[in-house]
């Protein structure tokens, strides 16, 4: 399938200014198009453009800004199935009693669904779109040796994110004279570890687009945010590929982080 069209609506923040919301509606069409009419207002969408196999995805609540590639895979991937969501922008730094309202870890990201149930931790919240969209569009298989192969890149992706995140933190948040330099260089060789066991993976690229390669390329660009050492433009040819082939597609671009907004202690 293909995305036939986009769009965005913002609506005003709340008064305490911690709260900015995006309701951002894809269509994603078949290949043979299919004339939609969604009512104004209707908080619902049409996510699977074709006679047979049309669906109704209730609204969701985001909670996370799109520099934590945690949030922005969970972001792309709703985009990808269709989903519209409201995009809670509170930081788990400026706003982090208000995060912990939703998420009582006051980490990011969480998904408020539309009966109020709120799913915390970004694999539970893949895992319930994938259930409910089913297995015939889930972006991993229930099943088999593909599924294990995608949830070893997944792990491998992440791993980097958590390391490379670790020795950030340490370099940008903690006071000079605390940082402890073996420990952000540990970290640092975890990251490069993974990333160079992703570099040696095929990526193809008429492989349908799946959370391994979704949360590998938002893995790119937090690195290349937060580290870049770790990753310059051509020492691993094929995740740059990736990586441009991802960030080209209207659900990568609407998310795409331009800058890492944490604290800095220089």
């Amino acid at each position: 399938m293909r995305a036939r069209r986009s769009a965005s609506l913002s609506a005003s923040a709340s008064a305490s200014s911690t709260l900015i919301s995006t309701v951002t509606v894809l269509v994603i069409a078949t290949s043979k198009p299919h004339k939609l009419n969604i009512p104004t207002g209707s908080g619902l969408i049409v996510v699977d453009d074709s006679p047979a196999q049309r669906r109704i995805m209730p609204p969701v609540i985001l909670v996370g800004q799109y520099d934590s590639p945690f949030v922005r895979r969970v972001a792309v991937s709703l985009c990808v199935l269709g989903f519209v969501y409201e995009h809670d922008t509170r930081s788990v730094f400026a706003d982090f009693d208000a995060m912990r309202r939703v998420n009582p870890l006051g980490r990011i990201p969480s998904l408020r669904l539309d009966d109020g149930e709120v799913l915390i931790d970004s694999a539970a919240i893949l895992d319930w779109l994938d259930l409910t969209v089913g297995p015939a569009r889930a972006l991993i298989r229930p099943t088999g040796a593909e599924r294990r192969r995608a949830l070893r890149l997944i792990a491998l992706a992440t791993g980097a994110i958590e390391k490379a995140g670790a020795a950030a933190y340490e370099r940008f948040i903690r006071p000079p004279d605390r940082r402890w330099p073996e420990w952000i260089e540990r970290c640092r060789t975890q990251a490069a570890g993974a990333i160079e066991a992703l570099a040696a993976e095929p990526w193809q690229a008429t492989t349908r687009l799946d959370h391994a390669q979704i949360t590998t390329a938002c893995m790119v660009r937090y690195v290349r945010m937060t580290d870049p050492d770790l990753m310059p433009a051509g020492r691993h040819p094929s995740l740059d590929a990736l990586a441009e082939r991802c960030e080209d597609l209207p659900e990568f671009k609407g998310t795409y982080p331009t800058e890492y907004a944490v604290p800095r202690n220089d």
